[in-house]
């Protein structure tokens, strides 16, 4: 605020108050001096009270006034962006129920012939405007059927496998993946929805075979796995539901030891 105009708002408009300037000249030595009180305005005391009040009254009118809020156009910007965000969560959801759904809306197909003979031997399935295959269809010995079925998840990662391994017509063979990892296969070889075969892995290998009796579904024979070796194997070889033979094998698969459990009398 500069010293010479408060004085002369002072001394205007015929309030006939003779007012002073001290410490002005202080102002360009603010770097040595404390930044405080360097100027004051100095008025008869008979004057004070209407010096202050006039004093005042310029500040007030002098001052930025402040904006007003306006509560009605920041709830339309905070409701905006709560659309937005709700729209975007349901939007995503919708995709990914899409995506992990048996719904084919908009889906595209891409074949292709492996051995020229005129037929397509593999057919990717993809849904709208995805970029990865939900399902792959396969036919392996080129005799127009399909003879295997791959699953996919959302980014393309196997989630389950059917087979015709003996190229019957029938799909026998199932697996199940977690993370793209095999977990599970089961065999039902005579189609009567009992496995006959299951296998179990571990980080995708295989750890252990439970063979059961396909007529009752009962296990026969547990085969124990290590580094893809035949170790062990538990097995019901009079099929009264118990595994009561134990069998070693080495390297070669050739039996080393065979223990029985003896029956409780």
């Amino acid at each position: 605020m500069s010293p010479k105009r408060i004085c002369w708002r002072i001394c205007s408009r015929g309030e006939g108050i003779v007012a002073h300037v001290h410490g002005a000249a202080l102002q360009g030595a603010v770097g040595d001096l404390p930044a405080s009180n360097l100027i004051q305005l100095m008025v008869a005391e008979e004057d004070y009270d209407r010096a202050r009040a006039l004093l005042m009254q310029w500040e007030r009118s002098s001052s930025p006034e402040e904006p007003v809020a306006q509560p009605g156009k920041r709830f339309r910007f905070v409701a905006a962006l709560v659309f937005l965000l709700v729209g975007a969560f349901i939007g995503w959801g919708a995709k990914v129920a899409l995506d992990n759904s048996r719904f084919t809306i908009g889906e595209t197909t891409v074949a292709l012939d492996q051995n020229g003979d005129g037929r397509d031997d593999v057919t990717w399935f993809y849904r709208f405007s995805s970029m990865n295959a939900y399902r792959a269809e396969f036919d392996s010995n080129h005799d127009g059927r399909t003879d295997f079925i791959a699953h996919y998840d959302e980014v393309g990662t196997p989630t389950e496998e059917s087979s015709d391994d003996n190229f019957d017509g029938l799909f026998e063979t199932r697996s199940i993946f977690r993370g793209g990892i095999r977990q599970r296969t089961e065999s039902d070889t005579d189609g009567n929805q009992v496995p006959d075969t299951i296998l179990h892995y571990e980080h995708g290998i295989i750890q252990r075979e439970e063979i059961t009796d396909h007529r009752y579904g009962w296990l026969v024979r547990i085969n124990y796995y290590a580094n893809l070796r035949l170790e062990r194997s538990e097995i019901d070889l009079d099929r009264n539901r118990s595994l009561e033979t134990v069998r070693v094998y080495d390297a070669f698969g050739e039996v080393i030891s065979e223990t029985r459990a003896t029956e409780p009398q």
